[in-house]
């Protein structure tokens, strides 16, 4: 075996001596009469560059590799994400879809390429969009709005659009990486929850309701305006404590009130309270409060409630209360009126019969008194 590599590297040097003496042109760094021990060592380098070239082509080959990999798998990901990825020029065109993104638009992930990312958009949204890119374009922070987008069959898809800038360095130019997410769903909860609000509160309202909410642990309570209204309080008059509201009530309610909020934070039980409460006018209203514990799985959790206004309702029922006592007298009076005159027509009667008996009486003692005098 070394006997034959011998060989080959002798006949290697025979032809490399060869071609430089055959060579018109001097080679540089070589000179001339070079020995064969010299171009051994030449050839040895040589062999040695070829080694680590080879060992580096090898590196490349797997670092190429796994740079594949990657961006297989980043592929995938891009590809398989819950959301729409699009990248899109300086001037909206898209250069890129992921499936998400093609699926939400209900075209093919093809067809989207070379296509402007308005035509998918609603025309009332038009304006959104291109402010949207104005504002990517001069700023280097994430942006993001609320666009409607255009699906087949004239379909509207409300979207929460979020993007960044990135600058592009082999065109020299901005490109808009843009995500799309669907809350077709979450909108439509959304607006429900407000029709049932503003339903609720056209209810509260129409009952004189206010309604009030009270964190725990940093004795906060928030009043909606009609409570304040109620209260006959201006927003700059209360600084949102539980304080606050205990110096509005009256002095001889105030040490009940003060114990029952105190009782009800502790043991999470429902608050029902009735007091009396001293305006900035110098009107005493009486008020009801009423409110239980609303239990979060993340979040703390709080009181909420209903304050009422039962001023007028405490004066109606003063009053029939009054009404059903004086119902009360004039009943008993009647009543004793009514025996008096029946004790008095008994009387009358009993009267009546006595005399009438004692004149019987007297009529027979004087017919006994007239027979006694005959017989004689």
């Amino acid at each position: 075996m070394n006997k034959k590599n011998s060989n080959n590297k002798g006949s290697l040097l025979s032809q490399v001596r060869e071609r430089i003496e055959s060579t018109a042109v001097p080679v540089a760094g070589v000179k001339e009469g070079i020995t064969d021990q010299e171009l051994a060592e030449l050839l040895g380098e040589l062999e040695i560059f070829q080694l680590e070239l080879e060992m580096q082509n090898d590196e490349l080959s797997e670092s190429y590799q796994l740079l594949e990999s990657e961006r297989a798998k980043f592929a995938g990901l891009f590809n398989l994400a819950p959301v729409g990825y699009f990248i899109l020029d300086h001037i909206g065109i898209i250069e890129e879809a992921n499936q998400t993104g093609s699926d939400l638009l209900g075209q093919v992930k093809t067809n989207l390429r070379e296509k402007l990312f308005q035509s998918y958009i609603s025309p009332n949204h038009w304006e959104l969009f291109y402010s949207f890119l104005h504002k990517l374009q001069t700023t280097l922070t994430k942006q993001s709005s609320e666009i409607v987008m255009l699906i087949p069959g004239g379909k509207e898809l409300y979207t929460r659009m979020e993007g960044i800038s990135v600058f592009d360095t082999f065109t020299r130019k901005n490109k808009f990486y843009v995500t799309l997410i669907d809350i077709t769903e979450s909108r439509s909860a959304q607006q429900k929850l407000m029709d049932t609000t503003h339903r609720l509160e056209m209810t509260l309202r129409a009952s004189g309701t206010g309604t009030w909410t009270m964190e725990l642990g940093n004795n906060k309570l928030f009043l909606d305006s009609f409570s304040y209204s109620i209260l006959e309080l201006n927003v700059w008059d209360f600084d949102g404590t539980i304080q606050s509201l205990l110096d509005l009530i009256h002095p001889d309610d105030h040490a009940v009130v003060r114990r029952s909020i105190i009782n009800t934070i502790n043991v999470a039980e429902d608050l029902d309270l009735e007091f009396r409460v001293m305006t900035s006018s110098g009107k005493t209203k009486n008020i009801s409060l009423k409110g239980h514990q609303i239990n979060r799985e993340v979040y703390t959790a709080y009181f909420a409630g209903i304050i009422v206004d039962i001023t007028e309702r405490k004066r109606i029922a003063k009053i029939s209360e009054d009404l059903k006592i004086e119902r009360q007298k004039l009943i008993m009076s009647a009543t004793i009126d009514a025996q008096e005159k029946e004790r008095s027509q008994i009387s009358s009667a009993l009267h009546d019969s006595v005399c009438q008996i004692l004149y019987g009486i007297r009529l027979n003692l004087q017919n006994v008194q007239l027979t006694k005098n005959l017989k004689k």
